[in-house]
């Protein structure tokens, strides 16, 4: 138990992390390795001076886990800037374009499962799960479906038409 608030402070980067991840994969694949490494560098920087800073200065674990999160958050920003207008030669205007649609999804996301949590916050974790979950994918796919990502309607109609007599 007394590790599960480093890990619900951890868990704000997961979302960053998971799309940070693939940055070097455009790098290279840009042959823009000096980008990579200038990326990789801030990125280590603001690690090591962020874990410095948690133990020494605030000498907590909720520190540090803070600072990682903060920092994570800091080097997708500066990793996708890099990227964007040094590598890809766009500016920061396409790179604030493409975001705006998975931050208003993680916005939605939030408040919604904000709700269940206080919901389900008394049920047993099974239940939570499912509740939590269903809500996901139920504002996931509306999400889809009405910004036109994808045609969901189409797809189903589709499949239950080859698979469904």
């Amino acid at each position: 138990m007394p590790s599960v608030p480093i890990f619900e402070i951890l868990a704000l980067s997961v979302g960053f992390q998971v799309i940070l991840s693939s940055s070097g994969a455009i790098f290279q694949a840009s042959n823009s390795t000096i980008g990579l490494f200038t990326s990789g560098v801030l990125s280590t920087i603001l690690n090591v001076l962020a874990i410095v800073t948690g133990i020494f200065v605030f000498k907590s674990l909720e520190a540090v886990a803070t600072g990682i999160t903060i920092t994570f958050i800091i080097n997708f920003f500066q990793a996708y800037i890099i990227l964007f207008c040094f590598t890809l030669k766009e500016g920061f205007i396409t790179f604030f374009k493409v975001l705006l649609s998975p931050l208003f999804l993680t916005l939605i996301l939030g408040i919604v499962l904000s709700g269940v949590y206080f919901i389900t916050k008394d049920l047993p974790l099974i239940v939570s799960l499912i509740m939590k979950t269903t809500a996901t994918l139920v504002v996931f796919g509306c999400y889809i479906q009405i910004g036109g990502v994808y045609n969901i309607k189409e797809l189903i109609h589709n499949v239950l038409k080859k698979y469904g007599k």
